[in-house]
């Protein structure tokens, strides 16, 4: 993926606008839009800023593509699996749902899904170490 695509898919996966970000970079929405779809490259300032407002790293916005498989071999903590899990998602319109093409909404379904469902493991988890 490029570095605008990423950019696009960790802003979307934060749930920002492109006037969201730009605010907290202290840019215009266009220069936002600018870097999505390719037309300019923000300078490495400005990745670190990124990284920063939309809580990555570096790499996840300049490459170093990973195999999604690989996250699983280094990494267990759920919740950094779920972040790896989301952004896959989002970055994926080829992915499908019981063999049909997943839209964009269904895939957001599904990132919710599995948001809730790890908040109610947590929550079980301590009720029952309390008793």
């Amino acid at each position: 993926m490029t570095i605008g695509e990423n950019i696009k898919n960790w802003r979307e996966l934060r749930d920002f606008t492109q006037s969201d970000l730009a605010s907290i970079l202290e840019v215009s929405d266009k220069t936002v839009s600018s870097w999505e779809v390719n037309r300019t490259e923000p300078k490495m300032g400005m990745v670190e800023k990124i990284c920063k407002a939309l809580s990555c790293k570096k790499t996840d916005i300049i490459g170093e593509e990973e195999n999604f498989d690989s996250v699983f071999s280094y990494d267990k903590e759920i919740e950094t699996l779920l972040t790896h899990m989301k952004q896959f998602l989002l970055s994926h319109e080829d992915i499908t749902l019981y063999g049909v093409p997943a839209s964009q909404e269904q895939r957001k379904l599904i990132i919710t899904a599995m948001e809730i469902g790890t908040e109610m493991a947590a929550k079980l988890e301590k009720k029952s170490s309390q008793q």
